[in-house]
Formats: structure tokens, sequence, C-alpha cells
């Protein structure tokens, strides 16, 4: 959703070239024509004000509301692509003047993400200035071969720590982001933690929420964002691996969805 209330969707396609369709959110009608892609985008799109951005198989790129359409930014646009091996991008998290993102979304998910990337590459957490998209860097997750993601990384920008992750080779791991050089700086990381889903942080004690499918089912696991010691875990079973959308409750509690089931949980 837009600033401005109006809501921007696409279809989802590695084939077809992406189109943007803004829907007017009182009638549920187009806003304007729809707006043409140059390449097909599997990720989820991500906004900033007036400005939507768009993973495409290969590049990030942007649109802005001019007031009567979307307009792409021909000055803002990175090839992650270029030059690799790797495979499409997911969806992009906006913070600290950034766009975070990660890549080698192709995978073959049936029951779990274990093991199911596709391509033979490492994947790589990604970072593209939204002041200057020459200004990037990349680098690897677990740094092991067939890794893949099929969600976003999570940026806290009060501790300037993000955290990706390789589902397919379980392995978890967190950076902290300075600003004045445009560096990572690495601070910990979990090796065998099987997680795939998005993940929630508490912004006041610091608590990251992710999952991990270990013994055949799903267990939900609050780890310290500063050093990664785990403080819970509570499972909450399922023979699928999730790969969806966890929301917060309305105090200490929130709502874990998985393939097969929901469940709402309590954070001593």
């Amino acid at each position: 959703m837009l600033a401005n209330g109006l809501i921007v969707t696409k279809n989802l396609s590695q084939v077809h070239p992406a189109h943007l369709t803004v829907i007017d959110p009182e009638t549920m009608r187009p806003a304007c024509p729809d707006t043409p892609c140059p390449e097909p985008s599997v990720a989820r799109l991500s906004a900033a004000g007036d400005t939507v951005y768009v993973v495409g198989v290969r590049s990030i790129l942007r649109y802005r509301w001019t007031g009567l359409a979307l307009e792409r930014d021909t000055g803002w646009q990175f090839d992650y692509v270029a030059g690799t091996r790797q495979t499409h991008g997911w969806d992009a998290v906006l913070a600290d003047g950034q766009a975070w993102f990660m890549d080698n979304g192709a995978h073959r998910y049936v029951t779990s993400m274990i093991g199911r990337g596709v391509a033979r590459s490492a994947n790589r957490l990604i970072r593209v200035s939204l002041d200057d998209a020459r200004d990037h860097d990349a680098v690897e997750v677990s740094g092991l071969p067939g890794g893949s993601v099929t969600n976003p990384p999570l940026y806290d920008p009060g501790r300037r720590i993000v955290v990706g992750y390789d589902s397919a080779n379980c392995c978890l791991r967190a950076w902290r982001f300075n600003p004045a050089t445009r560096t990572l700086v690495p601070l910990w990381q979990r090796a065998g933690l099987a997680c795939v889903s998005h993940m929630l942080l508490d912004p006041a004690s610091g608590d990251l929420v992710t999952n991990d499918y270990c013994r055949r089912g799903e267990e939900v696991v609050v780890l310290g964002i500063e050093t990664g010691v785990e403080r819970s875990r509570v499972r909450v079973g399922g023979g699928m691996q999730g790969v969806v959308f966890p929301s917060v409750g309305w105090g200490r509690d929130l709502y874990w969805c998985s393939m097969r089931r929901v469940a709402r949980i309590y954070v001593g």
C-alpha cells in the first residue's frame, strides 16, 4: 500500500513480464492502466511513501506514483544477477536507506526447503542504497552450494542488525551494518537451524522469532538478535516446514502460521 492509500499488486511469473496494477481501495477498481515492467518478478512488492520497489528475476527497480500513474525511475536500477549464476531474488526489506533482499529464490520445495535449492551457488544477502543504486553490496550467507530461500531477510533499525538465512543448507546469520562505511560486520552464525518463514522481532527485548524444522516437525524458536543465543523454543508440530507469515498478537504473543495449522504462542 502506498502512503496515499492506493493498493499496488502484480502478477507472479518467472516467464512473463510483471504488470503493476494500482487499485483504488474505495471502489476496488483500477486507478490507472497497468504498468508493464521490463522483466518477470516472483518476489512480493515493497513500498516507501508513494514509491514501489520491484525485485525482478535479475534486477531491482522502482516506480513512483505521479498522481495519475506509476512511472519508472530509470535512474535507479541494479542488476544483481549480472556476471553470476544466481537465480531470482525474493522480497525486499526497505530500512536504513537501503533495500535488503536475498537471491537464489528458485527451489524445489515440497514438504521442506532443506536441500531443495536449484542453483549450484551459495545464496547471498544483497544491499542496494535507495539514494544511489550504484552503491550496493552482496555477501554469501552460508557460503555453501545449493543455497536457497523463499522469503526476505530481517532488519533491526535500532541496532542496525540484518539477519539472513540459507534455508536449503539450514543456516542463519547476522551482521551489523555500518552506514558510514557501507560495510557489514559479521556478528554470529547458527549452523543447523532450519529456518525459512518470515521472522518477527520485538524491538524492545531484541527477541528474534524464527522457525526450526527438526525431528520431522516444526518448532518456533526465540533468539537474541545481538548474540544468536537461543532463549526459548516450543514445538508446534506439523509435517511440513512452514514458509509463510507469522503475525504478532496484542501482548507477548504471536500467531504462527504453518502449512497445515495456526498456533498461538506466548513468549515468556
